[in-house]
């Protein structure tokens, strides 16, 4: 085809020829482009489209689990810090009693 286009339009240079070919590229249905058809491989891209979305739905499972351990992990060493301020600050209140009274 391109030496086609290249016959009609003698007076174009290379690269206003490649644009019409492109643009005569993006026209074309899909499928359609290319020597044999792209049938095949839009077929192939599908299937593994579909796999793709059975396993990132699986991933995104794991992945919500995941974040839902840290979130409970995160909770539990807040309430343990929390836990161990509130002995610090009774101590130095016990302490501070003692060195006024």
């Amino acid at each position: 085809k391109r030496e086609q286009v290249a016959k009609e339009n003698s007076e174009k240079g290379t690269t206003e020829i490649a644009k019409m070919l492109g643009e005569m590229w993006g026209k074309l249905a899909k499928g359609k482009r290319g020597k044999n058809g792209t049938k095949k491989y839009d077929d192939l891209a599908a299937k593994d489209k579909e796999r793709y979305d059975v396993e990132k739905a699986a991933y995104d499972v794991v992945k919500a689990g995941r974040m839902q351990e840290n979130e409970i992990r995160k909770q539990s060493q807040i309430n343990k810090d929390k836990e161990e301020a509130m002995k610090l600050m009774h101590q130095f209140q016990s302490i501070s009693d003692d060195i006024t009274s």
